[in-house]
């Protein structure tokens, strides 16, 4: 019960960093020249509770199993695609 609440825990803090990367973009969806970002995830590693067994000649193999650990922030990756071209009227912007 422990490790799931963990997981779970684990799971909300990420979640946390997408909703302040969203909401990051959201506050400078105006700003000429920004570029937003998109937070990746990936899994941790997993525990193995009982390994697998191979098949034999007169009993089939058993699956194993395993105990994720939740996700972890791979990486925060900022979009640089083209934006919209914008006239600002000053001479120094490109």
């Amino acid at each position: 019960m422990i490790r799931s609440l963990n997981t779970a825990v684990l799971g909300i803090k990420q979640f946390q960093t997408s909703l302040d990367a969203i909401g990051n973009n959201l506050a400078n969806i105006n700003t000429i020249g920004y570029k937003g970002a998109r937070v990746d995830f990936s899994d941790t590693l997993a525990q193995t509770l009982r390994a697998p067994t191979p098949d034999t000649g007169i009993v089939s193999g058993t699956a194993g199993m395993q105990l994720g650990n939740g996700v972890k922030v791979a990486a925060i990756k900022n979009e640089f695609s083209q934006g919209a071209i914008k006239q600002t009227g000053v001479r120094t912007d490109l």
